[in-house]
């Protein structure tokens, strides 16, 4: 019975021991032995920054380390005539890179009247601002036609 009871606690050092063993750092010489899920990482999102997740070799300890990388693209676009084009970035995380692209829009004169509020675009441009458009909130309503204006009294009259 004795020897049973110490053969019990002897199995449970042994496994506290391993346990422990298990649970430390694994140790290197080089970060590609640390690599568990390929050369670039795992990426994700966080909002506009890119955030990659590399395991590396530390002195002799494989640690976790993010990098960091914004994507958002600032500045002021151009006009090419009456067509404003931007670059624009943002994150994939699937491809685990931050992702640019062109976006374009042709500033041509409108009118648009939508629950009280008029919007009037022009076929002016500018690289700061982009196309030019003007937004004006309507008490009484508004109208595009024969020109864009506000309507004059309650709405609906």
């Amino acid at each position: 019975m004795r020897l049973h009871r110490l053969a019990l606690a002897f199995a449970a050092l042994v496994a506290a021991t391993t346990a422990g063993t298990d649970a430390r750092a694994q140790r290197c010489t080089a970060d590609f032995e640390c690599q568990r899920t390929g050369l670039r990482g795992e990426a994700r999102c966080v909002g506009d920054t890119l955030v990659i997740t590399q395991s590396r070799c530390v002195g002799g300890t494989c640690r976790s380390m993010d990098t960091r990388q914004s994507c958002a693209t600032r500045g002021a676009g151009r006009c090419i005539g009456n067509v404003f084009e931007a670059t624009t970035g943002r994150c994939d995380a699937l491809l685990g890179r931050c992702v640019q692209r062109a976006d374009r829009d042709v500033c041509i004169p409108s009118c648009n009247c939508r629950q009280n509020v008029l919007t009037i675009a022009t076929e002016r441009c500018s690289p700061n601002i982009g196309c030019h458009r003007a937004t004006v909130q309507c008490e009484a309503g508004c109208t595009c036609e024969p020109e864009p204006r506000c309507l004059d009294g309650p709405a609906g009259k």
